[in-house]
């Protein structure tokens, strides 16, 4: 698993995590969640070996990550950054496909995010969306223990929105991957997160199934509005806002 504490961390000078302990479990989709500023990217940015925290202890599988080689971590952890990454003239199957050894893979990342009938298109030529999910079929097919999406669906249509974290459900389920993911939608956190972080002020306010981190109170506190999740007809957890 990976095991984080606490850890703090600042960013230009100001303090943006305070003492943050959690766990990701192999085998489970995890969904941090939490208002703009609150410190989602800082905290995967940590976790990806990308920022340097001020204090605290990053353990993948009972591992020190300040004692991993940028080789090592890359072949344990695989992440997409918020932002696109710079546009190449690769084309979609190439860029999935550097440094990954075996064709099933590619294609079945590919596949995942809707992607083979571009596979020969250059990224050049893509939307906003399309390039957002070549970056995360990138991620997807590497064979790593652990994934982190930043904001992954920020340029997704509803569509791709839904099929992403259903690939993400069946990839957790069976290839026991363990994936978090930062995310602003709350009703796709309520519906498929195994496990909601909810991070409010750098400060990690509650943690566990979306039922019990994500209640009238913990809304109310961190974003102000009135909402409750309850299981819906299809046994998915759903957000009511009122």
């Amino acid at each position: 698993m990976i095991r984080v504490d606490a850890l703090s961390a600042s960013h230009h000078g100001h303090a943006v995590l305070h003492d943050i302990n959690l766990g990701i479990l192999p085998g489970q989709l995890t969904v941090l969640i939490g208002p703009n500023a609150s410190g989602k990217s800082t905290l995967l940015r940590s976790l990806a070996g990308i920022h340097r925290p001020d204090k605290g202890r990053i353990l993948f599988d009972g591992e020190d990550i300040s004692r991993l080689t940028a080789k090592k971590l890359s072949e344990i952890l695989a992440y997409a950054p918020q932002d696109n990454p710079q546009v190449f003239a690769y084309t979609v199957r190439e860029l999935v496909g550097i440094g990954i050894a075996g064709n099933d893979n590619i294609r079945s990342a590919m596949r995942m995010m809707d992607l083979l009938p571009l596979e020969q298109r250059s990224l050049l030529t893509l939307s906003g969306g399309e390039r957002q999910r070549t970056a995360i079929a990138r991620v997807l097919a590497q064979t790593t223990r652990y994934c982190l999406l930043d904001e992954p669906t920020a340029h997704l249509d509803p569509y791709h929105q839904k099929s992403l974290f259903e690939s993400l459900r069946e990839i957790v389920k069976g290839s026991q991957k363990g994936i978090l993911v930062a995310l602003h939608d709350l009703p796709l956190a309520a519906a498929y997160a195994d496990i909601v972080i909810l991070l409010h002020q750098g400060k990690i306010i509650a943690q566990g199934p979306p039922f019990e981190a994500m209640t009238l109170e913990n809304l109310r506190v961190v974003y102000q509005i009135d909402a409750e999740v309850h299981k819906g007809g299809d046994g998915k957890s759903k957000l009511s806002i009122f």
